[in-house]
């Protein structure tokens, strides 16, 4: 288990509805500071997905984590 900050620095899509960030982050896996991407899409009035990409311990990028978040009704 770790907390660690993570700094990025982005844009939004010509519609408002793609928010795209770069930026550092600490990789737990091989213990140093990274690169990283992250994206916020609105999907609907209720609706926000997150995903991040960073890279594996082969050096090449994945996507490491994706979240769906919904508003409760």
């Amino acid at each position: 288990l770790m907390t660690a900050a993570c700094t990025q620095t982005g844009s939004a899509s010509q519609g408002g509805k793609v928010f795209t960030f770069e930026g550092d982050n600490y990789c737990p896996m091989n213990d140093k500071v990274c690169a990283s991407k992250g994206v916020v899409t609105i999907v609907d009035a209720n609706t926000r997905t997150f995903e991040m990409w960073g890279p594996g311990l082969d050096g090449k990028v994945f996507k490491a984590m994706e979240m769906t978040y919904t508003r409760k009704k």
